[in-house]
């Protein structure tokens, strides 16, 4: 499924209007990147904290979520770990600075979607949003 895309009033700028992410994390430089290249294109809302991101998944449908490595004293795998036991349909990108093999296979392994390392282009980002959403569809409904 491509990512149908309308124009949002005034700005001019392709959106997704029915796509939703939260980006969760305080490397404010990464998150910024993240947030402006996502935001082109999808609703993007922020956490900072797990407290924070388990008050925003109360609200209505997310389709991913993307997590930084390490974030306020707290873990990728503190994150997915709380967000699994409430929202386990809720895919995982994990975000890393370096993004080697090891970590990759370590974040697959615990459950996560995928990891996404530098450099960050909105070619890749919808890429790996629109195989989210594919593999979402794709899943039986229990």
């Amino acid at each position: 499924m491509a990512f149908v895309r309308a124009k949002e009033p005034g700005k001019g700028v392709p959106v997704d209007k029915q796509r939703k992410v939260v980006l969760l994390g305080n490397d404010e430089a990464e998150s910024r990147t993240l947030q402006d290249l996502l935001s082109k294109h999808v609703t993007v809302t922020c956490a900072q904290s797990i407290p924070d991101l388990l008050s925003i998944l109360k609200g209505s449908g997310y389709d991913a979520l993307f997590c930084d490595w390490s974030f306020n004293k707290s873990s990728w795998r503190e994150a997915l770990k709380e967000v699994h036991k409430r929202h386990p349909e809720l895919p995982m990108i994990v975000v890393h600075h370096t993004a080697d093999e090891q970590e990759w296979v370590d974040v697959l392994d615990a459950g996560a979607f995928d990891l996404l390392g530098p450099p960050y282009n909105e070619r890749l980002l919808l890429a790996l949003l629109e195989h989210v959403v594919t593999s979402r569809e794709a899943m039986p409904v229990a």
